[in-house]
């Protein structure tokens, strides 16, 4: 494994915690007037129907084709209902968990072609949001 000087260690932290920073900034800097639709709602209540009997759900969602998917979803969903069930901060949980998705798409390009374009495709996935405003939330 190629040794990197220290120089260059530290520039690409700082440029991957400043894309994680414009990740948060533009997901998280209008909650309140983020959609919160069809699919959130459904999968809220399937959350807090769990919650609220205890009875772990054997399937998720149904998708637009009919099929079922896998519960993971709701169990994830679950986690900030322990504690609210605000829809605000219910969409601060989901943009929250697709910055975590954008630090992962910087994992995982590093790890097959490399820092620089993980860097550069975890800003695409960052400032995705600037193209396509309100959907940031529903990535």
């Amino acid at each position: 494994m190629r040794q990197h000087p220290p120089i260059q260690d530290t520039l690409r932290r700082i440029s991957l915690l400043a894309v994680l920073l414009l990740a948060a900034f533009l997901r998280l800097r209008k909650l309140g007037t983020s959609p919160f639709g069809f699919d959130a709602a459904v999968l809220s209540n399937l959350a807090a129907l769990f919650l609220d009997t205890g009875i772990p759900p054997a399937q998720g969602m149904i998708s637009s084709i009919g099929v079922n998917n896998p519960p993971l979803a709701v169990y994830i969903f679950s986690l900030p209902m322990l504690f609210t069930r605000d829809p605000v901060l219910l969409n601060g949980f989901v943009a929250l968990v697709n910055v975590i998705g954008v630090w992962g798409c910087y994992a995982l390009v590093r790890r097959h072609w490399g820092a620089w374009p993980a860097l550069v495709a975890a800003l695409f996935r960052a400032a995705r949001g600037l193209a396509c405003p309100g959907s940031c939330v529903g990535d």
